[in-house]
């Protein structure tokens, strides 16, 4: 049996536990800054786009099913993800290539949980707050 404790859903996906760390729309400013021979100092600053976000959670899950789900959606390439959370976001995402954007591990000495990092690749804004 299944009890659902959760609001983020990942998917098909709904955690059996709210994450203990969250971190939506991580952007880094695109730009540089360059300074001069005779001291001055040029600053090229983009800005951010909403498609340069990541989103990293950590966590623990309870439920075998959960972890069986979304490594199988790790391990789908090109899989692109309905992402929504308990702030009322709503992001299409995708899991971070190139990297080990989904980690998890048992917890030692327990039977039934698991410690785990995600970083999830934010393609588009469906939703922010809710609007």
């Amino acid at each position: 049996m299944s009890c659902t404790t959760s609001s983020v859903t990942l998917g098909a996906v709904t955690f059996d536990i709210d994450p203990l760390e969250y971190t939506p729309l991580l952007a880094v400013r695109r730009g540089s800054v360059h300074r001069m021979i005779d001291g001055t100092t040029v600053i090229q600053d983009r800005g951010a786009f909403l498609n340069d976000n990541e989103i990293t959670l950590r966590g623990h899950f309870t439920q075998i099913a959960t972890v069986q789900a979304l490594e199988n959606m790790y391990l789908t390439a090109g899989g692109q993800y309905t992402f929504t959370d308990f702030k009322g976001n709503e992001f299409l995402v995708c899991f971070c290539p190139g990297e080990a954007s989904f980690v998890v591990s048992p917890i030692r000495g327990a039977n039934n949980s698991w410690d785990y990092t995600m970083k999830l690749r934010v393609l588009s804004v469906v939703k922010l707050l809710g609007v």
